[in-house]
């Protein structure tokens, strides 16, 4: 499974990361990867076995989606993603 959870920033508006779980600490699991309206970036990756592999991949390209979505959507612009952690589609 995959989670989002997005957060608003000044630079880049908004900001939404990509985990396999969230806890109180903020994102858990074998990656952390984020996507803004200018970068996807990945700030963990941990991967051992080919399961974790596929689901980062998976990851990757919905991070690769909101980027493009948030870019098309410009500075300013209402949230698009959920401010709590949500399953994402896989």
């Amino acid at each position: 499974m995959i989670f989002a959870k997005s957060r608003r920033t000044i630079m880049d508006g908004e900001v939404v990361t990509f985990a396999a779980a969230f806890g109180s600490e903020g994102a858990m699991g074998p990656f952390e990867v984020s996507a803004s309206r200018n970068a996807v970036m990945v700030h963990r990756s941990e991967l051992r076995f080919d399961a974790e592999f596929a689901t980062f991949q998976k990851a990757m390209l919905a991070a690769q989606a909101a980027m493009s979505a948030l870019s098309n959507a410009g500075y300013g612009a209402a949230s698009l993603f959920s401010d709590e952690p949500t399953e994402i589609a896989q």
